[in-house]
């Protein structure tokens, strides 16, 4: 039996308010509530498949999305025509927010990584939501926190240092499993850091020399997160 649509809309409802908890939902209870009746009201549910962009690079921001379920890729071609692929986008996180509040093109493809469910908001019902004072509150935040992610991105670090911190962003896919592994091959690394791949490869084993990671086929196995933590701390 299909669910009916009080159930649907409960079930909304639901991933919107995990959504905007795990991202830019803070305050009192009532407040809360508020900010998600908000988004539910102008915000508009929308899925793309796997592959499917929800935009391009150099799009003109038409919407900007709140994602609710699955991941989505980031990736931003540079000059010369080669891809770097920034940090994925997960539950929680806004797509295009601060483009469309600006009027400005997309930085990079955003792409499905899987099925995701997203709430979709043009600028005109961006603009009715962020009038009322909750989501005001929801949209400052979520645009204070992609202005951190951006700084921590960009921040300048040798390769070693990028590397832990590229694998320390991957720990939060991982939802607490302790010291499993993270999916991903040197060439990926490379270009998500803007390295080589003997460069990766060279720091990889030296991580792997001093006990912290173990590199296999396609995938990282970090043995300690707290001390490559350290580690990058340290460097600082």
């Amino acid at each position: 039996m299909r669910p009916g649509p009080d159930a649907r809309a409960l079930g909304l409802r639901a991933l919107v308010e995990a959504a905007l908890r795990r991202g830019s939902l803070a305050g009192d209870a009532s407040a809360a509530g508020d900010a998600i009746d908000d988004a539910l009201r102008y915000g508009r549910s929308a899925e793309t498949r796997a592959g499917k962009a929800f935009f391009y690079q150099g799009d003109k921001a038409e919407s900007a999305f709140l994602l609710l379920e699955g991941q989505a890729r980031a990736i931003k071609y540079k000059a010369n025509g080669k891809p770097l692929e920034l940090p994925p986008r997960e539950s929680g996180n806004w797509l295009g927010l601060g483009e469309l509040v600006l009027g400005a093109p997309h930085p990079f493809d955003a792409l499905a990584d899987g099925t995701c469910a997203a709430l979709s908001f043009s600028r005109y019902s961006l603009g009715l939501a962020s009038s009322r004072g909750p989501f005001a509150a929801v949209v400052s935040r979520a645009l204070a926190r992609e202005l951190l992610a951006l700084h921590s991105y960009i921040e300048d670090e040798g390769p070693e240092e990028r590397i832990v911190s590229f694998l320390l962003l991957r720990r939060k896919e991982l939802a607490g499993l302790g010291n499993s592994g993270v999916t991903v091959t040197q060439e990926g690394i490379a270009r998500s850091i803007g390295a080589t791949r003997e460069t990766v490869n060279k720091r990889l084993k030296r991580l792997e020399a001093s006990g912290l990671l173990r590199t296999l086929r396609g995938r990282i196995e970090v043995l300690d997160w707290e001390a490559l933590a350290s580690r990058r701390d340290e460097a600082d």
